[in-house]
């Protein structure tokens, strides 16, 4: 859990700032976005690993990450 923890933290002082400078969207609090990709990251790899496919965990990772990108049409 201390690794999580930390991960989340780091991730979540990082979202701010580009949010900021419009490079990163998102809605709500750093601290729930960053949860919300590092459980998403974290789920990604858990199925790829599961079903011993790597473009499982690209595909659904990039799409996770493209959904914070400034500018970036909703699906």
């Amino acid at each position: 859990r201390p690794f999580f923890d930390y991960t989340e933290r780091c991730l979540a002082r990082g979202l701010e700032p580009g949010r900021g400078d419009g490079t990163l969207a998102f809605d709500g609090q750093p601290e729930q976005a960053a949860r919300a990709i590092t459980s998403g990251i974290e789920g990604a790899m858990l199925l790829a690993r599961l079903y011993g496919r790597t473009e499982q965990f690209t595909s659904a990772a990039a799409r996770l990450l493209a959904a914070f990108a400034a500018g970036t049409p909703p699906r």
